[in-house]
């Protein structure tokens, strides 16, 4: 039995942490438990990019500005 998907409510892939696993997997047409193939993958990198987080670096000024409030908190 699967569970009715609320993709249609809101934007997707917003609420895939809410939905089971196999609806998940269905919805982005994933292959369980095989995975992807090659050219799958491939054509997914093409398209979204590699699965990295890029962060930009703290200010030094921002830290500077956090260590001046944390000794207010000390005094």
């Amino acid at each position: 039995m699967q569970t009715p998907n609320n993709h249609d409510k809101e934007e997707p892939g917003s609420l895939f942490y809410n939905e089971e696993w196999q609806v998940v997997t269905e919805d982005l047409a994933g292959h369980y438990p095989q995975g992807l193939t090659e050219s799958e993958t491939q054509k997914r990198i093409e398209q979204f990019g590699f699965n990295e987080v890029t962060s930009k670096p703290t200010p030094k000024w921002l830290i500077f500005c956090d260590n001046l409030t944390t000794l207010l908190y000390i005094f």
